[in-house]
C-alpha cells in the first residue's frame, strides 16, 4: 500500500512539473511572438512576404518574384530586419531557457529524491511538455501574426512533429547526463 501511495505521489509531481514546463514554454512562445511582431506594420510586412514566398514556391516565377522590387523592399524594410533580429535573439534565448529548464528539472528530481532515475524522469517530463506545447504553439503563432500556413506545409509540419519530439528528447538526455555528471562531481559522488 505504501509503494502505491509513493507511486501516485511521484506521478502527481511529474504531472505538476509537466504542466509547469509546458506553461513556461508556451508563455515564452507567446511572449516572443509578440516581441518579434510588435506592431501591425511588422505583421503586415511578414504577411506580405509570406504571400510572395508561397507564390514563388508554387509557381515557375521563383526568380522573378525574389528579384522583384516589391520583394526586395519588403525583405529590406525596417520591420523585417527587426523581425529577423528578434527571431534570432529569441531563438538563442529559447535555447538558454531550455537548457536551464532541463538542469533545474534534474536538480529538483535528484535533490528531493523524487525518483531513482532522475535522468530518465527529466527526459520524460521535458519531452511530454514539449509534445504538448508544439502544436498549440504553431497555431498561436499563426493566430497572433496573421501569417497563414499553407495546408501542405501544415501536413509536413505535423509529420515532422514526432521527429522534432524525438530530437528534443535526445538533446534533453545529453543535457541531463551532463547535469548528472556535474551534480555527482560537485556533491562528491565521483572520485577525482
Amino acid at each position: 500500500m505504501k509503494t502505491r501511495k509513493a507511486k501516485m505521489a511521484k506521478w502527481k509531481v511529474y504531472s505538476a512539473l509537466i504542466a509547469l514546463v509546458a506553461a513556461v514554454s508556451f508563455g515564452f512562445t507567446v511572449l516572443t511572438t509578440f516581441v518579434t511582431y510588435p506592431t501591425d506594420a511588422h505583421r503586415k510586412v511578414a504577411q506580405e512576404l509570406s504571400v510572395l514566398d508561397k507564390e514563388a514556391f508554387s509557381s515557375n516565377k521563383y526568380e522573378k518574384i525574389m528579384k522583384s522590387d516589391k520583394y526586395k523592399d519588403l525583405a529590406n524594410s525596417r520591420e523585417n530586419v527587426y523581425t529577423i533580429r528578434m527571431g534570432i535573439a529569441s531563438g538563442i534565448l529559447s535555447a538558454i531557457i531550455s537548457v536551464a529548464i532541463v538542469v533545474a528539472l534534474y536538480r529538483y528530481l535528484r535533490r528531493y529524491h523524487i525518483t531513482a532515475k532522475p535522468v530518465g524522469a527529466t527526459v520524460l517530463i521535458d519531452t511530454v511538455a514539449t509534445a504538448i506545447v508544439m502544436l498549440p504553439a504553431m497555431y498561436i503563432g499563426e493566430l497572433l501574426t496573421g501569417i497563414k500556413t499553407d495546408p501542405l506545409m501544415m501536413i509536413m509540419l505535423l509529420i515532422g512533429v514526432p521527429f522534432a519530439v524525438a530530437f528534443s528528447a535526445l538533446i534533453t538526455f545529453v543535457i541531463a547526463k551532463i547535469t548528472e555528471w556535474h551534480y555527482n562531481r560537485s556533491h562528491g559522488f565521483i572520485e577525482e
